[in-house]
């Protein structure tokens, strides 16, 4: 049944969601030395209001449906019959159509350290999840990632790839020929940037992994089935 009555507990903290995003800020939040950290998941951790989870819950109507986490398709994918049931990709890339584009409203050295930032969150997610998953070897898979371009497109790509160069990230050019190596890559496709430490992860066993480590330490009370629609300020003195 969610709960859609107000909470009467008392935490220091209330991350809202359990897919990776708030099983990380649990995660970090417990490694900080935070003790009273509550987690509200509306579906099931790491899977969000999946179809099977629904069913069995009494009293989830269309107004709860509205609410259903989606998935962005570029950076969460089903896995397939044989997959996990999600993937996350953990990416080299900018939340813009290009590098310049971003550069205009940040300037390089907002770039810059947009890049090293998520390279960065890249190789401490990897991390973690070697530590964490249960089988790291068959749930992360470190293949990198490549950005393709058309004809029309070449001269773009390029210069896309002289700024990634530039701004220090580590990645390298792929020619037609060079493509052959790439299976499933569509034809139409002449080029492509190669970034050499991306990588897939089994999203919903490393969200669950992440939380069920901070809940270990004491730290994280998870309540699945909550649905949260809105926030209350407490008066003042509170």
């Amino acid at each position: 049944l969610f709960l859609t009555t107000k909470m009467s507990w008392d935490y220091e903290i209330v991350v809202v969601g359990g897919g990776t995003t708030g099983a990380a800020a649990c995660y970090h939040l417990a490694n900080a030395g935070v003790k009273n950290v509550l987690c509200v998941e509306m579906g099931r951790v790491g899977k969000g209001l999946d179809a099977e989870f629904q069913t069995s819950i009494s009293g989830s109507g269309d107004d709860e449906a509205k609410y259903a986490p989606f998935n962005s398709g570029s950076s969460v994918f089903s896995g397939g019959e044989k997959g996990p049931r999600t993937i996350k990709m953990i990416v080299t890339a900018l939340p813009y159509k290009s590098i310049e584009e971003y550069e205009d409203l940040h300037g390089f050295a907002g770039t810059k350290a947009y890049i090293d930032a998520t390279a960065y969150g890249r190789e401490l997610q990897k991390s973690l999840a070697r530590k964490l998953l249960p089988s790291p070897k068959e749930q992360l898979k470190e293949l990198g990632s490549i950005m393709l371009g058309e004809s029309s497109e070449l001269d773009e790509l390029r210069s896309e790839f002289q700024k990634f160069t530039s701004l220090g990230c580590e990645c390298s050019w792929v020619d037609s020929n060079g493509l052959k190596n790439f299976p499933g890559v569509a034809s139409g496709f002449v080029a492509g940037i190669y970034f050499p430490h991306d990588a897939v992860i089994d999203s919903e066993s490393y969200a669950q992994a992440l939380l069920a480590e901070a809940a270990r330490r004491g730290s994280v009370t998870l309540r699945e089935g909550v649905l949260v629609q809105g926030l209350e300020p407490l008066a003042q003195g509170g």
